[in-house]
């Protein structure tokens, strides 16, 4: 290794550990120098020099010598030393007073030890770069030279002001004031780049905000990071070959983390003023210091190359009792605060925060001129622009045009409503003259064009089956055109039933289950009157509804549904029609998703040979069992021909359905649920988050096939013993489930699911209450005897049992005892799981309590334990 080349990993390990606090050191040096134990010494004295200057037990490096017999200058050249401000990475900065022109300046010398001659000559072209720069929210710089002792110094303009979070924390400026302060300082670091400089080290302290006039001007310092990127000064200055990571973790862009990145470009500063923006809108930063400082150096930069962090709106709401004192800083409540935060705001700062910089705004200018759109209730540009989402915002804008125009399209639409119906009435009642059958014939037919025409192309545009432009807002219209469907349309049975499956259709497609359901009941309820309860019309209605229960997760009451639709069909229906065959894949599906495999292995082999004989292999009905059987086959560990059914459901629904239909993504999902129990975890994973990627691009965030591939993805994380990056995907599951679909039981998976994974944490509180979140959820769905409910009783006796609440976990876990000693099956609930619970419970509360006889019922339920392993 050269001495240039040595000086650089030198310099980049001090950049970074310099950062961690001093008890924490040594582990962190030694698993950063892996070895090398000259590099260590070096290191660690670098890091004396820095942390204790006067100490005499720094160690006998040159470096910490000349750092001790180096005392603090009274005058450097021209200037008086008025006192010390701070220390930096690569020097100090004191206030020295300048006699002509008089001023007070902000003067930096380089630190003892690093000043070589690479240093120097960065600092001479760092100098050069900053002189080009003039923007009044950027520092001016001076002059430079060197001391006495041959340390480089440059001298800028003294900025009196308090860090920018910290100044908008003390006013309690509310968020767009926020934006607005945020959007200068994007303004000056995009003229710095313009000059030829890249910051590199932007964060909360390095931009500074005073008064002028009463208004708040923030100014950005210490460009003492700064690379000019231009090729005359490139060759003046520090290379950053084999990975000089410079800057503070909390903000460093993942270019920066990497050791071997070499090509530090603008969008590297975008991403460090999008960690600002995040802490300005939350409090916190991306990952906290905290937690960068929990890991070691190796994980530290893997996390910051690799792992997403939460979004804004979603750090906010994992903050606690914290999140009230913060929102109250910024003019808000914690409520109001996530609302602001969600969608563009979210958006905004996430688009900053890419992992892959092209994906990032490609300037600080346009980041700035996305937040004044945000400001100024103009669609932004880092948010998908879906039709629906571009036409809220002209709403926004124009609201009293919009409102007459609105008033004037519905009485257009009801007027042509008002034909469609009328046109209808005609051909049901027609029993015209010869000479009048043509006529309604044609009226026949112009009814169901301007039918189609309103059900398919109006309602039906909100299918995301369809188009990418389908988001919840489309669902919120969809929701609220249908609230007075039944009173609208109660004289017109046929449209009505037409209508409530449409919109039912749709709203199946946009996750909204439980809204969707009494669309499809009603729809029953109509075909009934009309065709008759075994016509095949009212038998597809009712098979509708099963479909729609087990989206829900709803498995036993679609179980009961599914066992009368066929009793129907064998009794009074046409026996073995495609109704039966949709009927017992539903019935098939049900038994597996409960756990009932020896009943649902031979029906859904039956259904896929019926379907492959009669529909052909690449029928989506034939797809849709491939893909169920994949599951089977999987969960009773015949994993091979599980991977060898999930690859043909996955290819088949590609090919067939396309890459962005929810059913692939949900063949995507067993495909890599296969490969985790295979033990090819890391594949599962990758295949999971192309699957994350994909949904949320054409699906959206909050789609409830998303959040159901996070939570996928979170167990196999979780196989994986990475309960960090497992309680990140369920956090955001959890809470986007939570908001936009409401307390469904995919709700109460994610909860429960999250609950576990912070009992493995031994974050034992936070563990009690998403249990018992997730059994409040469960509790209102569920019928409180069924077999899945004993699941959610050993989850909050699981969570009493680890907070110490002995008596309140001991009725749950009594409770989902005998659940399961009642019923056939036991859903998800292991019975060895609930004995094994109990038998700590009265051990614990043996050790609490002695003397209360609560070691014989431990002894009890032992017993029963080693009688059902045995078993």
């Amino acid at each position: 290794m050269s001495d240039k080349t040595r000086f650089q990993r030198v310099s980049d390990l001090f950049e970074l550990l310099r950062e961690v606090p001093a008890a924490d050191r040594v582990p962190a040096i030694e698993e950063a120098c892996g070895g090398d134990e000259g590099l260590k010494r070096e290191v660690e004295a670098l890091l004396a020099a820095h942390d204790a200057p006067n100490a005499l037990d720094s160690g006998p490096s040159a470096v910490a010598a000349a750092a001790l017999a180096e005392a603090e200058p009274d005058r450097v050249g021209r200037y008086l030393i008025v006192s010390k401000l701070g220390e930096g990475g690569m020097g100090s900065v004191y206030e020295a007073r300048q006699s002509d022109p008089d001023r007070s300046v902000a003067l930096k010398i380089i630190k003892p030890g690093m000043d070589s001659a690479q240093v120097i000559a960065r600092f001479e072209a760092e100098r050069q770069a900053l002189a080009r720069m003039d923007h009044r929210a950027i520092a001016r710089v001076y002059d430079a030279g060197a001391t006495d002792r041959g340390r480089p110094y440059f001298v800028m303009e003294l900025v009196r002001g308090e860090p920018i979070v910290a100044y908008c924390d003390r006013m309690g400026l509310d968020t767009p004031a926020r934006l607005a302060l945020f959007g200068e300082v994007c303004r000056a670091i995009q003229h710095a780049h313009q000059k030829g400089v890249i910051h590199r080290d932007i964060k909360p302290s390095n931009v500074l905000v005073s008064e002028v006039d009463g208004a708040p001007s923030p100014k950005v310092i210490d460009f003492g990071v700064a690379k000019a990127i231009d090729a005359e000064l490139l060759g003046r200055t520090l290379y950053t070959e084999h990975g000089q990571a410079i800057g503070t973790p909390a903000y460093m862009s993942p270019e920066q983390a990497s050791m071997g990145a070499e090509d530090i470009d603008t969008r590297s500063d975008v991403y460090s003023l999008g960690a600002l923006l995040y802490e300005l809108l939350t409090g916190a930063t991306p990952f906290t210091d905290l937690e960068l400082r929990e890991l070691g150096f190796a994980e530290m930069m893997r996390v910051l190359q690799e792992q997403d962090p939460p979004r804004p709106s979603t750090r906010l709401s994992t903050l606690g009792e914290d999140a009230a004192a913060i929102a109250e800083r910024r003019a808000a409540d914690p409520a109001l605060l996530r609302a602001l935060l969600a969608r563009d705001l979210d958006w905004i700062v996430m688009r900053c925060l890419e992992k892959e910089r092209q994906r990032r705004y490609d300037s600080p200018g346009a980041l700035a001129d996305d937040v004044a759109r945000y400001l100024s209730d103009q669609p932004v540009q880092a948010r998908p622009a879906s039709a629906g989402y571009r036409a809220r915002k002209f709403v926004k804008r124009n609201r009293t045009t919009v409102i007459a125009a609105g008033l004037l399209i519905a009485t257009l639409l009801l007027g042509v409503l008002g034909t469609g119906l009328g046109l209808i009435e005609a051909v049901e009642q027609r029993s015209l003259a010869e000479d009048s059958a043509r006529e309604a014939m044609d009226n026949a037919e112009t009814a169901e064009a301007l039918t189609a025409f309103l059900l398919d192309d109006v309602i039906g545009a909100a299918d995301p089956a369809r188009t990418a432009d389908a988001e919840l807002t489309v669902r919120e219209a969809v929701l609220s055109a249908s609230e007075n469907l039944g009173e609208n349309l109660a004289d017109r049975p046929r449209v009505e039933l037409r209508v409530r499956q449409t919109l039912g259709r749709v709203l199946r497609q946009l996750s909204a289950y439980n809204e969707a359901g009494p669309h499809f009941e009603r729809a029953v309820e109509l075909s009934k009157d009309l065709v008759g309860p075994v016509h095949e019309d009212t038998l597809l209605a009712r098979q509708t509804v099963v479909s729609n229960l087990m989206s829900q997760n709803r498995f036993a009451e679609a179980v009961d549904a599914t066992l009368d639709l066929i009793d129907t069909l064998e009794s009074e229906g046409p026996g073995e029609s495609d109704v039966m065959v949709r009927a017992k894949s539903s019935l098939g599906e049900a038994y597996l998703a409960t756990g009932r495999y020896d009943e649902a292995a031979p029906i859904l082999e039956e259904t896929l040979s019926a379907k492959r004989r009669d529909l052909g292999d690449k029928d989506p009905s034939t797809l849709a069992s491939i893909h169920n059987l994949a599951g089977l086959q999987g969960s009773i560990g015949n994993r091979e021909r599980a991977l060898e059914l999930a690859r043909e459901a996955y290819n088949g629904r590609v090919e067939v359905l396309g890459v962005g239909d929810p059913r692939t993504f949900g063949s995507l999902n067993v495909l890599a649920w296969v490969l985790n129990g295979l033990g090819r975890h890391e594949e599962s994973i990758e295949i999971q988050s192309e699957a994350i990627n994909r949904a949320t691009d054409r699906l959206g965030p909050d789609h409830a096939k998303t959040i159901e591939l996070l939570r996928a993805r979170a167990s196999s994380y979780w196989n994986l013993g990475r309960f960090d990056d497992a309680e990140r995907d369920l956090q955001l599951a959890a809470e986007r489930s939570e908001r936009v679909h409401g307390e469904t039981l995919n709700t109460a998976s994610a909860y429960f699911m999250l609950g576990s994974t912070n009992r493995e944490q031994q974050r034992f509180d936070l563990s009690a209450q998403h249990f018992d979140r997730a059994f409040e959820i469960a509790s209102g769905i569920l019928p409180p005897d069924s077999a899945d409910m004993a699941n959610y009783h050993l989850g909050r006796g699981l969570g009493r049992l680890n907070t110490n609440q002995f008596e309140d976990s001991e009725i749950d876990l009594l409770r989902a005892a005998e659940i399961i000693d009642r019923v056939d099956e036991s859903g998800i609930a292991d019975p060895r799981e609930v004995f094994k619970a109990l038998v700590r419970l009265y051990e614990l509360w043996d050790r609490a309590v002695p003397g209360a006889a609560h070691g014989e019922k431990a002894d009890r339920w032992r017993e029963l334990l080693e009688l059902s392993r045995r078993e």
